[in-house]
């Protein structure tokens, strides 16, 4: 790959995660959400020479990472609002575009990065599921970034992704299928 390329992937995963945080969030501008975007340690999941990831590993690495998101946001939204939802959607959208779009990472990675979960996602996955509550009771336990104010809370949303994955024979990112942009038809 060549270092153009991987410059452009880089810079426009970072402005898709910025982007897709702009409707809700308590932080704005790219002063604020540009630090925190470029937090988690991604050259580990990214490094050419690393050896295929597992789940375990990137899950641990995903709630170290969130967690030092919302360390860092609350201290810079110096008010309420900022939570484990808008860290966790931050990594999400990033590691989407990067891993999955652009087929970046290391092996095995886009079988275990996480779908961005936001209100049409939920949305989708009720009108779809609303009559199986396995997956209900888990990816509806709350309903709005702000109300994800824990890791456990975003785990078990996460858990009801991975039994629609399970179900559909899809990869977990691929959850985001169901998500439906604002009623455009191209």
């Amino acid at each position: 790959m060549t270092d153009v390329r991987q410059k452009i992937i880089q810079e426009f995963s970072k402005w898709v995660s910025f982007c897709g945080t702009r409707s809700g969030c308590p932080l704005k501008s790219h002063e604020h959400l540009d630090p925190l975007i470029a937090l988690p340690n991604y050259k580990s999941l990214f490094s050419p020479r690393n050896k295929p990831i597992n789940k375990e590993k990137f899950d641990k690495w995903h709630r170290k990472s969130v967690n030092a998101i919302v360390k860092k946001g609350k201290k810079v939204a110096k008010r309420s609002g900022f939570s484990v939802g808008w860290a966790a959607k931050i990594i999400n959208l990033y590691l989407k575009e990067r891993c999955y779009i652009a087929s970046q990472g290391r092996p095995n990675l886009k079988n275990v990065i996480h779908p961005p979960i936001d209100s049409r996602l939920w949305k989708s996955i009720k009108k779809k599921y609303k009559d199986d509550n396995s997956i209900i009771d888990k990816t509806h336990i709350v309903t709005t970034l702000k109300g994800i104010t824990n890791y456990e809370q975003y785990e078990t949303i996460i858990e009801g992704c991975r039994l629609i994955a399970k179900r559909e024979k899809y990869k977990l990112i691929e959850v985001d299928e169901l998500w439906q942009s604002a009623d455009c038809r191209l």
